[in-house]
């Protein structure tokens, strides 16, 4: 991401019945596979996914506040220090064919600075926080220099304000916006993504999708920059799980879900 503006450009049959025929035959091959194997189409998943629609919220140099609602969240996000070069909502558009939701838009914040360093605290007030399967994505971290690290932290008691880190595992899953640009890479043991460098065309590169294992009441990223890059941030309350595992109605396809108990995530690491 050069520039917010570029950043806007932008989951057989048996015998044949005499009173039923040929069709009846289909239908009874179709209804033994699907029990079977667990058909994928049998569930394919229809879902849309949504996303926190983001907001200036002001505040005084050099921090800066944005308030975001939408998938059932309510977030405000604290930037100790705010970026001067661009700051505003943003939308890119996921390319994958592996992307498992039918509406491809992402709406995130998008900000840029040279040698930027800040702590972003969101804090959710929805009832429930961020649910466990909560998802936070990080679009367009790509420069080797870019880093990004991610806590998680829950309210104490209910409306005291105070908060205390928890362990989170975060599930790891990337797709394509620009195809040939190198992928963010996230290192497990410290919950850090960091840039791969090298190959990314500018514009709105990459995109990395983390989903908590733990409900949460606040995410805090640090963020560091020493190039002129930009990146954005991004809440849903959903994840690819949700919809690559979707749960479909009584019957035959809640049957066929056997078939897919096993779905691992796209490209976790």
């Amino acid at each position: 991401m050069k520039s917010v503006q570029a950043a806007t450009n932008d989951l057989d049959g048996g015998a044949i019945s005499p009173h039923c025929g040929v069709p009846c035959r289909t239908r009874a091959m179709w209804a033994v596979a699907a029990l079977s194997l667990g058909v994928a189409a049998a569930v394919a998943p229809a879902a849309t996914i949504d996303w926190v629609q983001w907001t200036d919220g002001g505040g005084t140099a050099p921090g800066g506040i944005i308030n975001g609602t939408g998938s059932g969240l309510t977030v405000t996000g604290t930037f100790t220090h705010e970026p001067t070069a661009g700051w505003q909502s943003a939308t890119a558009t996921i390319s994958d064919s592996a992307w498992p939701y039918t509406n491809t838009d992402v709406d995130y914040w998008a900000f840029v600075q040279q040698n930027l360093s800040t702590t972003a605290i969101f804090d959710f007030s929805n009832s429930g926080g961020l649910a466990a399967g909560g998802s936070l994505a990080l679009i367009d971290v790509e420069h080797g220099n870019t880093s990004i690290q991610v806590k998680g932290y829950r309210e104490t008691s209910p409306g005291s304000g105070s908060y205390a880190e928890v362990a989170v595992t975060w599930a790891y899953n990337v797709f394509t916006i620009s195809p040939g640009s190198s992928q963010a890479i996230w290192n497990a043991s410290t919950n850090t993504l960091t840039g791969a460098g090298g190959s990314y065309l500018g514009g709105v590169d990459t995109f990395s999708m983390l989903t908590s294992d733990t409900q949460l009441d606040r995410v805090e990223l640090t963020i560091f920059t020493t190039a002129d890059d930009g990146m954005g941030i991004a809440f849903t309350s959903g994840n690819i799980d949700a919809a690559v595992n979707a749960v479909p109605g009584a019957g035959l396809a809640g049957l066929a879900t056997a078939g897919l108990a096993g779905t691992t995530r796209r490209r976790r690491r």
